[in-house]
């Protein structure tokens, strides 16, 4: 198998991003062309003196702020049921199954390296969104998220992959215990922010369902603002995307915008005719009815997403000369173009002459021969370094897990935690969260260290996976951290507190920041405290109603235009 173009064994190729050895189906699917008119809808008429919905502000609603009377058991916010049920068409479910069935056999045929049809079995599985379990995974969302990660690691550069990720790690969030409190749910959303983050630049139908995307995630977090100006975005690079209609009606309607919310309910109903949410929230717009977000958090633990690696070091040279057919020479060789390097053919080409070297020289290292030299594993690492500056992403990483796999070789000990940490931000700008999250942990671990920028994002990303344990013990280091500002500690603290709360307890949680009490006063933050001994809330016991964010997963997903 050829992974991005560097020859490797399935086995090595699968696990430079974390993945099991198994993939799941998928299969190609025709856009259904959008109907010519939009389907008849009866406007209902709202007189004047009817009264508004609550939270509205506008002309006609200057504030009301009394809650409107319900139907028993009605989802005005979403479809009934957690995954958004009833919104596959007629017959659907059996053709996403002959779908994925026929898809699986095409990557399997294959040798896991058709990215078209790991795109799609991620697309279709999270269109199903079944509990079946089969050899490939527990469920459609557990199989669609293995494929695609597997689709990124076939193409770093392409864009559908990046959707699909970012689809299934919203999807991964339905039903967690973390989108139950606004601070864990904005960290949560952070999985899905950085899936959309490695997106490459475009101007097509993958890039509209990212801003669409990008635009339930605000509304999830209660920006009205920011998902209006993801919406009007998506809207524009890709007017045939119902969802995209669907989201801008949403946010028009949580405004209190009801004729601009109707009018594109509307339009988003042209392009999904057999969806009937899609009706549900025209009908609800035409009656004034306002659309409910979930609150803002109170603190916000932000960190930024840039690189964090240090700048790259000079490219290393030979200890001495060494001539062909030695071995090694082609290593060699490759350092000295790399010296020279000025573009990205030139950057990989030195890259894979280092490479081509290293293949002579590893039974050489792996008996300690003195012809394995410190040059070595500085000249692996420098080749990581020139495949990414070519654009060659997979590549890149695959050369740095060398230094990290070969931890014994002369030299390779000054070198690991920077390269850990430059694998790190690798994995994070395509998307791959979890195993960034791994690789900052290791840089930290190498150097020693419990604070600072890395420790940080490392918090950031544990919280949001959910892993209390590892973000507590990273946030009492940064608690201690006097460099850095008070409300900075206090932030990274309450929002570990507050994981701590969803997953053990408010009692757990309590106990847990009381040992930092002082920092959060310090900070003048000591009133967000009290929501910590706040029982978790549990979730109404009839019957559920989907998100906005669970139904924008599956619509999407139906919509095959952002597919390759």
């Amino acid at each position: 198998m050829r992974f991005a173009g560097l020859p490797l064994a399935p086995s090595m190729s699968l696990a430079l991003f974390g993945l099991a050895a198994t993939l799941a189906g998928a299969a190609a699917c025709s856009s259904t062309p959008p109907a010519e008119k939009p389907p008849a809808m009866t406007v209902v008429a709202v007189p004047d003196g009817t009264a508004c919905a609550p939270g509205v502000r506008s002309e006609r609603c200057p504030d009301v702020p009394s809650t409107p009377p319900a139907a028993p058991g009605a989802c005005l916010e979403g479809a009934p049921g957690p995954r958004c049920e009833g919104i596959l068409g007629p017959d659907e479910a059996k053709t996403l199954t002959t779908g994925l069935d026929a898809a699986r056999k095409a990557v399997l045929d294959s040798q896991y390296s058709d990215l078209h049809a790991m795109v799609e079995g991620a697309r279709l599985a999270l269109r199903r969104d079944s509990d079946v379990a089969d050899i490939d995974g527990p469920t459609d969302a557990a199989r669609a998220l293995k494929n695609a990660m597997r689709a990124v690691a076939v193409d770093d550069g392409a864009a559908a992959p990046r959707v699909a990720l970012a689809l299934a790690r919203a999807r991964s969030l339905v039903g967690a215990k973390a989108m139950s409190d606004p601070v864990t749910r904005a960290g949560a959303l952070v999985l899905v922010d950085v899936a959309l983050r490695s997106l490459p630049a475009g101007n097509g139908s993958a890039t509209a369902a990212a801003r669409t995307m990008e635009g339930y995630v605000a509304l999830e977090r209660g920006d009205r603002a920011a998902a209006k100006t993801a919406f009007e975005a998506a809207t524009t690079l890709d007017p045939s995307l119902g969802t995209g209609w669907m989201g801008l009606g949403d946010a028009a309607r949580a405004e209190g915008a009801f004729d601009t919310a109707a009018s594109a309910y509307k339009t988003a109903a042209a392009r999904l005719p057999d969806d009937p949410a899609v009706r549900r929230a025209f009908e609800s717009a035409s009656r004034r009815e306002a659309l409910s977000l979930p609150a803002p958090p109170a603190i916000a633990f932000r960190v930024g997403w840039d690189p964090l690696a240090p700048a790259a070091p000079p490219v290393p040279k030979c200890p001495v000369a060494v001539k062909s057919p030695a071995p090694g020479a082609a290593l060699c060789r490759g350092l000295g173009d790399l010296a020279k390097a000025s573009t990205r053919d030139e950057h990989e080409r030195g890259a894979m002459l280092v490479l081509e070297g290293w293949k002579d020289l590893q039974p050489l290292c792996e008996k300690r021969d003195p012809a394995c030299g410190p040059h070595v594993a500085q000249a692996l690492a420098a080749a990581s370094r020139s495949l990414q500056k070519a654009g060659r992403l997979a590549k890149s990483i695959a050369a740095g897990l060398l230094v990290l796999r070969y931890t014994d070789l002369p030299g390779a000990t000054g070198l690991l935690s920077t390269v850990a940490l430059e694998l790190a931000d690798r994995y994070l700008s395509v998307g791959l969260a979890d195993t960034a999250a791994d690789h900052y942990a290791r840089h930290l671990q190498l150097e020693g260290k419990t604070r600072g920028p890395v420790a940080q994002r490392t918090l950031a990303l544990r919280i949001a996976f959910g892993n209390a344990d590892a973000a507590a013990k990273l946030a009492e280091g940064l608690a201690g951290d006097t460099a850095s500002p008070a409300a900075e500690r206090a932030s990274a603290l309450l929002a570990t507190a507050a994981l701590v709360r969803v997953t053990k307890g408010a009692e757990a949680a309590v106990s847990w920041l009381g040992r930092y009490k002082d920092v959060v006063e310090q900070a003048g933050m000591a009133a967000a405290m009290k929501d910590l001994a706040k029982p978790v809330s549990d979730r109404a016991a009839a019957p559920e109603c989907a998100s906005l964010l669970a139904c924008a997963v599956r619509r999407l997903a139906g919509e095959s235009r952002w597919s390759p």
